[in-house]
């Protein structure tokens, strides 16, 4: 009896100490939410400055496709198409319930609109839709990053593993490729997704400490954890600059960074990290190319920093138009506005107010 009791008290002190820490955590995420930079979304009823629009009726936003003059964005309240200066118009996504959270969007090369969401995925092409359920047609898992390749093919990164599926179809679960930790991921809960220009295939978990960064080519793995020089283990986004080198956003909650690799004669290696200082903020939540080579790094909490060359020239915040600092994802469009994603609303900052925050680039003295 006197061990059982021992043993009850035990796992009750474990208990308190668990609820304790989770208390904690919840604590701190609500003072970094209200008191980074003083505030993190637009006072309400502040006006955006001249050249700037914000769609706040599409929620968060947590992935953009732009498709000529349509741009698409998905988050937790769904999909949004939003042309010119309309009112955002909610679009029904078959194999999707109601409430299901938009992780991911693609535009392949055949014009087909990926959507990658907490029930599956779902493809519009031709004005039709077809239908991937998880569980069913794809693994027990929801869809997260999105990546197209050379050979034709997309890849789906899931919460259970990687998936393929070719670009045409057919698209009714049969041919199916997966990749999970029997075949080499360090772990199936993946978060990105992206291909190189080797061919290689990178693989982004979300399993600290667990995980890190993966690269398949030619069937070898290379893995790199914390171990190896990566400021986080949680991987949050990858993207490929004109350059060729890899860049990969990382962090949970107030810690994190940014990773930059590159190839040496097919072999690849961490070529170092983005001090902190060069970043809006610890965690790294989107990375973007514009087509002036500046890289676009979007943070959780304190806006996103903009870096031309080897330094950062800019960082935007709520203070020069953002309706709020958490920006999740970022992309360009044909006429060179820039689309932000925020945990508050869609914004898009036109050619003009881009000449006017990067006077250089006017000029022609950015790279």
């Amino acid at each position: 009896m006197g061990i059982k009791r021992g043993k009850t008290e035990l796992q009750s002190r474990r208990g308190r100490i668990v609820l304790a820490l989770g208390l904690i955590w919840i604590v701190a995420m609500i003072a970094a939410f209200f008191l980074t930079d003083g505030s993190v979304r637009k006072p309400a009823g502040k006006p955006s400055p001249a050249g700037w629009r914000i769609w706040m009726e599409v929620g968060s936003v947590k992935a953009l496709a732009v498709l000529s003059d349509v741009v698409f964005c998905g988050g937790s309240d769904g999909l949004f198409r939003v042309v010119a200066d309309d009112p955002a118009q909610t679009v029904a996504v078959p194999g999707a319930s109601r409430n299901a959270a938009v992780y991911a969007l693609l535009r392949d090369p055949d014009g087909a609109l990926w959507v990658g969401h907490e029930d599956g995925l779902s493809i519009l092409k031709d004005g039709r839709w077809t239908a991937l359920a998880r569980g069913r047609d794809l693994p027990e898992g929801s869809v997260r990053a999105l990546a197209s390749t050379r050979d034709g093919h997309v890849w789906l990164a899931t919460t259970r593993g990687a998936v393929r599926l070719p670009v045409g179809g057919p698209w009714d679960g049969s041919g199916l490729e997966t990749l999970t930790e029997a075949q080499g991921l360090p772990a199936d809960l993946l978060s990105a997704v992206l291909e190189d220009g080797e061919g290689g295939l990178w693989f982004g978990t979300h399993a600290a400490p667990a995980g890190g960064l993966s690269r398949l080519k030619d069937g070898r793995w290379t893995h790199w954890t914390l171990k190896d020089g990566l400021p986080h283990a949680d991987i949050v986004c990858l993207l490929l600059d004109r350059r060729g080198r890899l860049w990969a956003g990382c962090g949970l909650y107030d810690r994190g960074g940014a990773a930059l690799f590159a190839s040496d004669a097919g072999e690849w290696r961490l070529a170092g990290t983005i001090p902190l200082s060069e970043l809006a903020g610890p965690k790294v939540r989107s990375l973007w190319e514009d087509d002036r080579g500046r890289i676009w790094i979007g943070s959780e909490f304190d806006g996103v920093a903009v870096r031309s060359g080897e330094r950062m020239i800019r960082v935007l915040t709520i203070k020069d138009g953002l309706p709020a600092q958490e920006v999740m994802a970022i992309a360009g469009a044909p006429d060179g506005a820039v689309w932000l994603g925020t945990i508050d609303g869609l914004t898009r900052i036109g050619p003009e107010a881009l000449a006017s925050l990067f006077p250089e680039s006017a000029q022609g003295r950015t790279p």
